[in-house]
């Protein structure tokens, strides 16, 4: 077995190649401008040919003839032209989009030694760059797009620079760079940044966001890094949200998520990073380096910071890599961070496998992240063995942690690798095999949890190297082990078998019927066979709500005992009778318990004239209906009458003939009494609701004529005086009124005198002594009287006569005899107010 540090090989290696190509960068940078009179082009597509013989003889004359107004432009290089210093495409041309390609299909040096697009969407076919930058020198643009189809570049950065200390080339949006079927020639030192370069003190080269593809494309030997290239104090080449994406692709090189940064206080940090590589080759190159993918950033040296403050994904399918890092690279004695790591991994070839990040040198460092999860899909292969490093890896001295989980999920297929440490949680859909070496983590065992179609007996875990403890593993319970010692310790499924009893409510049946016994995660199908007139309705496993379709459901994976419950529930009953066609709608809740509604059916019988049922119906209806057809409405249950538990809705058919507008049901009690039902036409039929069956009768109501009006007389009696009112209005003596008309008569007594009687049409109405009569209006009308006697008198002192200034008191009746206060006001107010004398 290979120590730690035999492990870390590949990628000491490859750090070590990075810090020798590092150093080029310190070399000098040549500035030179070239002044030259404009020649206007109109505005479109524009082609110039560049070199001996061509339009110019150089980029920088080409630049400096445009117009204002250029469009897409292309400059076709017919020859390597001479060395010219810094090329930045002019921003005020009205360049639109550039192509740099070639006449003759050779790849000719562009002749700049630094070459900025400057914001404008570039594209190079074929053309040699040393270095090449999509944003701008000294000058912050709104977004740059490089795509490259072919050609021979060095440095390529989807950002810009600035040279002067404290000065600044951002991209305030997404700085985009393409290899899209790339035929592209190794220049030297070729790297690809999304991000800009700092290089001086205090600069700004951040950008907002950064997407890197690699579409079937062969890069030889370059390095890609998704966030910016910070290399001077207190510099910021910072980015948002990183997306590199390659597919299709063969690349001899390393890939980052994040930036890199190699001196104290600067910052190349990022966002979140996703690099997602698919059907894709990174071979060693050298034979010895390369094929390390890694969710963060390169940390070197004197420092500073390439942390991810969010999240750095990893997701690698069906390719072959050296190594799956899910954060940062640390070579320094500064400390690097990620917010939360995740590394998917499906059907790939990889020699190590890192959740977190990964340090390597002499100094003491910390790498670590909150949450570290690896998912392994449908196998893995690692040629030499292979390690995972649940918590970061660290050579020499330091510590790599996860402060949150670490977690390892194997789905699909088995898994087997000669190490794994730092694992807190562990989810199993499929067999692990540990070869030499397991490491717990430093909180202690690890959490197993088995997902998946396990049997008892299966072999979850399975380890073959010396000293195992079977505390390295808990797991939950859902999945009970049974650990095996020997000279493979196996942890193993181990689980009696599980008791499944079932509860059946209303009427049905199950198929397979009775309780049953199912092994630990295995499953089992139900099909649910429902009684005449009834339906499933639901279906609980241990309290929880289970899905079925049609009458079929299952139950998967069972790991416990369970109480399945299943619910049958009646249907509504739509039942018509033949003969009359009356129908009959019966939802589940009027169905009477007990009774199946299978067997509940429904009669209508009409009833004929000259039965004993119709003189009851007739003689109940003939003076409130025209016209009108009577029912024996019955529902049976097995040939019994039963009546509904609650309401049900009745169709009658509609009688050709029949008014719709004067339509009215009925009931007819044995009594001969009427209990009217209110009626919806709909579709030719009545319609109307009851939760009682007997005699119906649909009838169309006798038209109603206005009633009779009679007069109503009376005259204003001596020593008082009479009101009459009706419906709250006042009506006087002489007033037609309907007849059944009710009125309100109010007697009111003059002071001195009581009522002496009540006289309705000449008779005197005897025991109403009361002050109000009520009278309903006849045919004939109504004469209405009243007479008042004096009441007696009591000894009183001589009056006072009143003082007229003083106000208040009863008012002056001309004798020295005052009124009852409350008649007095009555009188006053002129009020058809009601006043009733309490009986002696």
């Amino acid at each position: 077995m290979r120590d730690r540090t035999e492990r870390g090989r590949f990628l000491c290696r490859e750090v070590t190649a990075v810090n020798k190509r590092l150093g080029c960068w310190a070399l000098s940078l040549l500035l030179a401008v070239a002044m030259l009179a404009a020649v206007p082009f109109a505005q479109g597509t524009s082609v110039l040919h560049i070199g001996a013989g061509g339009d110019f003889p150089t980029v920088g004359e080409a630049f400096a003839s445009l117009g204002e107004n250029t469009g897409d432009l292309t400059l076709l290089l017919s020859e390597d032209l001479g060395e010219e210093g810094d090329l930045v495409v002019p921003a005020d041309r009205g360049i639109t989009s550039l192509t740099l390609d070639s006449g003759d299909g050779q790849n000719h040096t562009l002749g700049a030694y630094r070459f900025f697009a400057n914001g404008v969407p570039l594209t190079v076919n074929r053309a040699k760059v040393r270095y090449l930058y999509g944003g701008g020198l000294d000058r912050t643009v709104p977004s740059t797009e490089v795509t490259v189809r072919g050609g021979s570049i060095g440095w390529l950065l989807g950002g810009g620079t600035a040279d002067q200390p404290g000065g600044e080339a951002r991209v305030t949006g997404q700085a985009a760079v393409t290899f899209d079927h790339a035929d592209t020639v190794f220049h030297s030192d070729d790297y690809l940044w999304g991000g800009g370069y700092a290089n001086a003190q205090g600069v700004d080269v951040s950008v907002g966001s950064v997407k890197i593809e690699i579409l079937d494309t062969d890069l030889p030997e370059r390095e890609i890094m998704g966030g910016g290239m910070a290399s001077d104090r207190n510099c910021n080449a910072d980015a948002g949200q990183v997306s590199i994406t390659i597919r299709g692709s063969t690349l001899h090189g390393d890939v980052y998520g994040g930036g890199h940064c190699d001196t104290a206080t600067a910052s190349a940090r990022s966002q979140n990073t996703s690099v997602t590589i698919v059907d894709s080759d990174f071979p060693l190159y050298n034979g010895d380096y390369g094929g390390n993918i890694l969710g963060g950033g390169f940390l070197f040296n004197g420092g500073g910071s390439v942390d991810i403050s969010g999240t750095a994904k990893l997701d690698i399918r069906n390719s072959t890599i050296t190594a799956a890092i899910g954060g940062p690279l640390g070579l320094s004695s500064k400390s690097v961070s990620a917010g939360n790591t995740s590394v998917t991994l499906q059907h790939c070839t990889v020699r190590q496998l890192v959740s977190g990040g990964c340090y390597s040198g002499d100094g003491i460092a910390a790498v670590q992240c909150e949450n570290a999860d690896v998912r392994i899909v449908d196998g893995i292969t690692f040629p030499d063995g292979g390690a995972i490093y649940a918590q970061g890896y660290v050579e020499e001295k330091g510590t790599a942690v996860a402060t949150g989980r670490a977690s390892l999920s194997i789905e699909g297929a088995a898994v087997s690798v000669d190490a794994i440490s730092g694992v807190t949680d562990l989810t199993l859909s499929a067999p692990l095999t540990v070869g030499q070496s397991w490491e717990p983590a430093p909180s202690g065992a690890a959490t197993v949890t088995l997902k998946g179609g396990w049997a008892d007996g299966d072999a979850a875990i399975s380890y073959q190297g010396d000293a195992p403890q079977q505390g390295w593993f808990a797991f939950t319970e859902e999945g009970p082990a049974d650990y095996r010692p020997g000279g493979e310790a196996i942890w193993a499924v181990h689980a009696p078998d599980l008791h499944l009893t079932t509860q059946v409510v209303g009427e049905g049946t199950l198929s397979p019927a009775g309780a049953q016994t199912v092994g630990w995660n295995q499953s089992i199908t139900y099909t649910a066979q429902p009684a005449d007139g009834w339906a499933l309705q639901s279906v609980t496993a241990g309290g929880e709500p289970v899905p079925f379709e049609g009458d079929r459901f299952s139950l998967f994976q069972l790991r416990a005992d369970t109480q399945l419950v299943v619910t049958f529930a009646k249907q509504p009953l739509d039942l018509k009778d033949t003969g009359t066609e009356v129908q009959l709608y019966c939802p589940p809740a009027a169905i009477p318990e007990g009774v199946s509604p299978s067997a509940v059916t429904l009669q209508a019988e009409r009833l004929q004239e000259g039965a004993d049922d119709w003189q009851l119906v007739q003689s109940a209806l003939d003076e409130v209906a025209e016209q009108y057809t009577a029912f024996d409405i019955s529902l049976l249950c097995d040939g019994s009458k039963i009546q509904p538990s609650g309401k049900v809705s009745v169709r009658i058919p509609i009688p050709d003939g029949y008014d719709a507008d004067r339509l009215v049901v009925y009931r007819v009690e044995p009594t001969g009494a009427r209990v009217p039902y209110p009626v919806e036409v709909k579709d030719g039929f009545a319609c109307f609701e009851t939760d009682h069956f007997s005699y119906y009768v649909l009838a169309q109501k006798a038209e109603e004529t206005p009633p009779a009006k009679g007069a109503l007389l009376f005259e204003q009696p001596t020593n008082g005086r009479l009101t009459a009112a009706a419906d709250g209005q006042q009506v006087e003596s002489g007033a037609s009124l309907p007849e059944g008309t009710v009125v309100l008569f109010t007697a009111l007594p003059a002071a001195g005198y009581q009522l002496e009687s009540w006289q309705l049409d000449g008779q005197t109405l005897a025991g109403e002594d009361g002050l109000q009569l009520r009278v309903t209006v006849g045919k004939e009308g109504a004469r209405v009287a009243v007479t008042f006697q004096a009441r007696e008198q009591q000894p009183t002192p001589a009056p006072t006569p009143p003082t007229p200034s003083a106000g208040g008191g009863s008012p002056y009746t001309g004798d020295s005899t005052p009124l009852p206060l409350l008649t007095a006001l009555l009188l006053a107010g002129g009020a058809a107010a009601v006043l009733r004398r309490r009986r002696q």
